[in-house]
């Protein structure tokens, strides 16, 4: 009897060379004679076929050629664990690690479920990096009401004849160019969502330096905006005193 099961892991993770053994490890205990395979796809899609964990952890993982999502298998699909992330409608991404695998009995798939349920807690990231990752999305679902609106309003108009009309066309020439900025900024904040809280990193190597300076820049964006609003803050209050004393 084999009994075959699949779940998921949700929030945004962060992998480093002790979690990658500690997962091998787990597998090596339940698949003992199974000869595991490592794949791996760069950021430019090249594919990468790893020996073993070793030539893995050496790889320099550097800018273009850095892992965008890994996987971890058995030679005949025995068991296959994917990190990357899975999309799903108009979310970013719904899951940042699936594992299917097969065993013999149940009591074995409940424990293994549970022993990897627990490394995965082990390396996510805070709440905040799994909800600012998924940021495209909300701003995906609010293109959806928009459209929705312009659509009742061309109802609208439509009902109310010809002078309505004549007004809708001239607002909405107006709410078109407002749509077409709203795509270019949900094209660059995605970009920026991704490039600085990305579900799955990947860190070891040259990926390490990156990341540093991605945490410095962060904590400067920060800054800066809490900077603007205290300055905003200040000036409408020696505003309001100005304006009241002269």
């Amino acid at each position: 009897m084999k009994i075959k099961k699949k779940f998921e892991f949700m929030r945004a993770i962060t992998i480093q060379e002790n979690t990658l053994r500690k997962i091998i490890m787990l597998f090596l205990e339940y698949y003992p004679s199974v000869k595991m395979l490592i794949s791996a796809t760069l950021k430019n899609n090249d594919v990468i076929e790893f020996a073993d964990i070793e030539e893995l952890i050496n790889y320099d993982n550097s800018r273009h050629y850095r892992i965008k999502e890994l996987t971890i298998y058995g030679l005949r699909k025995e068991f296959t664990i994917m990190f990357r992330p899975v999309s799903h409608m108009f979310l970013s991404y719904d899951a940042t690690i699936s594992v299917i695998f097969c065993l013999d009995n149940k009591n074995d798939c409940v424990s293994f479920q549970a022993k990897m349920k627990e490394i995965f807690h082990e390396i996510q990231l805070p709440l905040h990096y799994t909800v600012l990752s998924k940021m495209p999305a909300f701003l995906s679902m609010l293109m959806v009401l928009l459209f929705l609106l312009l659509f009742f309003l061309l109802y609208s108009a439509f009902r109310g004849g010809a002078i309505m009309m004549d007004i809708f066309i001239g607002f909405n020439l107006q709410f078109f160019v407002s749509i077409l900025g709203y795509f270019f900024v949900l094209h660059m904040t995605t970009r920026f969502c991704i490039a600085i809280f990305p579900p799955i990193r990947f860190m070891w190597g040259n990926e390490i330096m990156r990341i540093e300076k991605t945490e410095k820049l962060k904590i400067t964006i920060f800054m800066g905006i809490i900077g603007t609003l205290v300055f905003g803050i200040v000036s409408g209050v020696v505003a309001n005193i100005l304006a009241h004393n002269f």
